[in-house]
């Protein structure tokens, strides 16, 4: 007489288990990769475009940062209307060009004066119209040298100053503080 297991097909020993072999991981490793690339392409260019958004946004708050930096100047009277009217560069603060280097960036500033108002029966222009044009240079070398261009308008009363001297005498040379 036959037992339960004989009479269902099985057998009494165990089976032996047949074990993957190399080339069926090879090749499974092989279609699974062919199914994640293009997954990881997609990744990789949403990585690059917020890498650029991040450089952008970088500029906007530089040429931001700037326009405040030139009003404050002005305002407290250490950028004179000779300089400007003679279109000098100028951007010296340290704190700034540290931060520029340490994002490779370089920046130029031009600050012009575009149109003056001089009231009547008044001897100098009393107010200005000067236009701030901001280079911002990206020097990182994948980015080979993109340039992006700001530009401003700042409104300058001369105030009183005008009033009383001439465009030379608006520095704060010589002013007691």
């Amino acid at each position: 007489m036959k037992n339960d297991k004989q009479r269902r097909g099985g057998c009494l020993y165990k089976r032996d288990k047949r074990h993957f072999q190399l080339l069926e991981l090879m090749v499974a490793a092989f279609i699974l990769l062919i199914c994640i690339a293009p997954v990881m392409r997609i990744f990789t260019s949403i990585y690059q475009s917020q890498q650029s958004i991040i450089r952008e946004n970088q500029r906007d708050h530089l040429a931001h940062h700037v326009h405040a930096e030139v009003v404050e100047r002005l305002y407290k009277r250490e950028i004179s209307i000779d300089d400007i009217e003679n279109q000098l560069i100028f951007l010296s603060d340290p704190e700034l060009n540290e931060q520029l280097k340490a994002l490779s960036y370089s920046l130029e500033g031009i600050l012009t004066i575009v149109q003056t108002y001089k009231p009547k029966g008044e001897e100098y222009p009393t107010m200005y119209l000067g236009k701030l044009l901001v280079k911002i240079k990206d020097i990182l070398p994948k980015s080979q040298g993109a340039e992006t261009f700001y530009d401003s308008y700042i409104y300058i009363d001369a105030g009183e100053m005008g009033k009383t001297s001439p465009p030379s005498a608006h520095s704060n040379k010589g002013k007691k503080g």
